[in-house]
């Protein structure tokens, strides 16, 4: 079980896998340290291919077997890094023919729709709407538009900052969806975390500002969003 933890951590710290692909990792590997009587370092090729012919008596479908081979082959390759193997035992298993499935889509009038739903005459409707305008825009992950940061948006270039899966950065241009995030940022945000009776008495100070530099617009649009 050290070895298996050690390689969990790796994971973790130096490749920087989310959550969900350690708990992947760490449930394959339990599952592979249970059904063998020797500690996973021991195990020989005979060993390994007996456990993967087990999975598909079990009925696991050939997506989940290739996920179990995919995890076997990262933990050994791990093990000969580590100095804790000379061979890799992994080395002849063969990975599962899978059938193709073409992807569900939607169609533009259900897009249209879909987009069109949220209020906007409401903070979290005009949060909504940045979001799924966002997505449509870029392609984006859920995930990825979640830890997405303001600061990650430049609004002026229309491109976006994106941290992907093992903390990778890359840039994705977005189009008109600018506006909507642009409206999100500068008005709703404060709105949602203080509160509208709260954001309200920040407008008193703000307005008195905005009349002096010409700004009263967007002052006045907090003001119809606040209701």
């Amino acid at each position: 079980m050290h070895d298996i933890q050690a390689f969990l951590n790796f994971c973790r710290v130096e490749k920087g896998l989310a959550p969900n692909s350690i708990q992947s990792y760490q449930l394959d590997l339990k599952r592979l340290s249970d059904a063998q009587a020797q500690p996973a370092r021991d195990l020989q090729p005979g060993h390994l291919a007996g456990y993967v012919e087990s999975l598909y008596k079990e009925g696991l479908s050939a997506r989940s077997v290739a996920r179990h081979i995919t995890t076997l082959r990262n933990f050994y390759r791990f093990l000969i890094q580590e100095g804790q193997l000379d061979r890799d035992p992994t080395e002849f298993l063969a990975q599962p023919k899978q059938g193709t499935t073409l992807p569900k889509y939607l169609n533009p009038g259900e897009v249209d729709k879909l987009v069109g739903a949220p209020p906007l005459d409401k903070p979290t409707g005009l949060r909504d709407r940045a979001m799924l305008e966002l997505l449509y825009a870029t392609g984006l992950r859920v995930s990825e538009l979640c830890r997405l940061e303001i600061s990650a948006v430049e609004r002026a270039m229309g491109l976006l900052r994106v941290t992907g899966k093992g903390n990778k950065q890359r840039i994705v241009p977005f189009g008109e969806a600018a506006g909507t995030v642009e409206h999100f940022a500068l008005i709703v945000r404060a709105i949602l975390h203080l509160g509208v009776s709260g954001y309200r008495r920040r407008l008193g100070n703000a307005e008195t500002r905005a009349a002096r530099i010409g700004e009263v617009t967007e002052v006045q649009q907090v003001h119809r969003v606040a209701g």
